[in-house]
């Protein structure tokens, strides 16, 4: 896309589409607008801050621009489609002062927010559900991890007894709080907002009570900033096991609100603890709990990290 980086403002624009108040498509998501209604078409911003597209408006790949009306908006707009009816591939991009909701109905997620200055992608699938390109994930492996001197989980490796697989995991042991961390640099797309995690785990044999709690909580750091300081409230995915050496993944945990104040687009170093929480009243399993994996899912302010 011509366009290029969502927080790039000075990055080339599609001709023609500065009118004020207005938003301009382009159908075949270049850099200039054809001549003729089937490649440019405006449509004013109206006085609610609301837009709905028809039909018509979110056939193809289109890229929606909205700038500042005159004055500029009170409220935060508002686009509407609707994804039983919609189809190909969109570049929203917020050129205004306020916050951009997109609301479509019919799909899974949560209606995406878009900050002044940035862009969300729009990619319709085959079943008629908008996946909105809003979320990205990561794996965090055991090799990832390290236990804390203090208090640290056991590193185990276990050998399945038929087909021989290799489990390597970290033990959370039943008698007391174990904790690991992992560390790093978000990429530079996070939108420095919270972030959702989902815990995979097994155990061994026990006969009864395999509630397990896990909990996570983050810190991140910009240049300088000191490093031994409380990481932000403890986030739990509560899962239930049953047989032995299944593998189990857990709910994604709510939001997880990182400490720190994280900066969008800042690639800011993140540490992230895991820990069993045994007090929890849906921790019951009475042997070490094995942590595979657990993995991370961030906003993104746009799909490229420059």
């Amino acid at each position: 896309m011509a366009q290029g980086n969502s927080n790039n403002r000075n990055a080339a624009r599609i001709a023609g589409e500065q009118t004020a108040g207005q938003h301009t498509t382009s159908n075949d998501a270049d850099s200039a607008l054809d001549a003729g209604s089937t490649e440019r078409t405006a449509f004013q911003i109206d006085d609610s801050n609301a837009r709905t597209l028809n039909q018509s408006e979110v056939q193809g790949s289109h890229t929606f621009r909205f700038t500042n009306d005159t004055p500029a908006p009170t409220a935060a707009v508002t686009i509407t489609m609707d994804a039983t009816t919609a189809r190909g591939t969109f570049w929203v991009i917020n050129d205004l002062d306020e916050e951009l909701t997109i609301e479509i109905s019919g799909q899974p997620e949560p209606s995406p927010v878009l900050q002044p200055g940035t862009m969300k992608h729009l990619n319709h699938d085959a079943i008629d559900v908008f996946e909105v390109q809003g979320f990205e994930t990561f794996r965090v492996r055991k090799a990832d991890m390290v236990a804390r001197t203090t208090a640290g989980a056991a590193s185990g490796l276990v050998e399945a007894t038929t087909n021989l697989q290799m489990l390597d995991t970290f033990d959370f042991d039943t008698a007391a709080d174990e904790f690991v961390q992992w560390s790093g640099r978000m990429p530079k797309r996070w939108d420095g907002g919270d972030i959702y995690i989902t815990p995979v785990w097994s155990h061994a044999s026990t006969a009864t009570n395999f509630g397990v709690a896990w909990f996570f909580q983050a810190v991140a750091y910009a240049d300088g900033d000191a490093l031994d300081v409380a990481f932000g409230t403890a986030v739990g995915s509560v899962d239930t096991g049953g047989t032995t050496d299944d593998l189990y993944i857990g709910p994604e945990t709510t939001a997880i609100t990182i400490a720190g104040t994280p900066a969008p687009n800042a690639a800011e170093y993140v540490i992230i603890q895991c820990y069993r929480d045994i007090s929890d009243a849906g921790d019951d399993l009475g042997i070490d709990a094995r942590l595979h994996e657990f993995t991370v899912r961030y906003g993104v302010t746009s799909t490229l990290d420059d």
